[in-house]
């Protein structure tokens, strides 16, 4: 996509947000702002069919695997960091974070 599509896709999602919070009916909306209806449905279509790409694109995104690790008690002295990186995420885990901690952390990455 170029730099002057995506200028107008980013003007014309500023202006359908406006008519949507307007609480107008798109007709009036297009009319009191001087806005042909044509126009207006041809830009939400493609906004809405960017919107369907970007999300489709997210979704054939590799899905990170995830393997369960047994904690086991480890002495105090020993200082242990387990690091976990995925794409642009990094998320480090010391050996004396807690139980609610780790299960929340668990079903965080369980729905990403």
């Amino acid at each position: 996509m170029n730099e002057v599509t995506e200028i107008r896709l980013a003007s014309w999602a500023t202006m359908i947000k406006a008519r949507s919070e307007s609480g107008k009916i798109i007709a009036q909306w297009c009319a009191d702002n001087n806005v042909s209806q044509n126009a207006y449905y041809y830009w939400l279509r493609r906004l809405r069919s960017q919107t369907l790409q970007q999300m489709n694109d997210v979704a054939e995104a590799p899905a990170p695997c995830f393997a369960q690790v047994p904690v086991s008690a480890m002495p105090a002295a020993v200082a242990s960091t387990v690091r976990i990186h995925s794409g642009k995420m990094t998320i480090e885990i010391s050996n004396d974070t807690s139980e609610n901690i780790l299960s929340f952390l668990k079903e965080v990455l369980i729905r990403c």
